[in-house]
């Protein structure tokens, strides 16, 4: 396989991270011996207020927008000639 040590490579990455994770979870210690400190869970949430950026909020409004009004415009305009066609 032409990308096997890349692949061995982010196995071997996740699995320690993962490790990692489930024994700061469990209350383990780390690999440096010391006692791992409990995560805040404001740094688990992405969307919290401490680490959203300047522009972080209006640009998923903005992203929100884009999505979902074409979809929301589509169902309107068919609502619309559902209505004048049956009436």
């Amino acid at each position: 396989m032409i990308f096997k040590e890349r692949q061995k490579r982010a196995m071997d990455t996740m699995n320690h991270r993962n490790r990692e994770y489930l024994n700061r979870m469990n209350g383990q210690r780390g690999e440096d011996g010391e006692p791992s400190l409990p995560t805040d869970p404001k740094d688990e949430n992405p969307l919290a207020k401490e680490n959203l950026e300047k522009g972080d909020l209006s640009a998923m409004v903005i992203s929100a927008l884009l999505t979902f009004l074409p979809i929301m415009l589509i169902l309107a305009a068919i609502m619309f000639l559902a209505v004048k066609l049956l009436s």
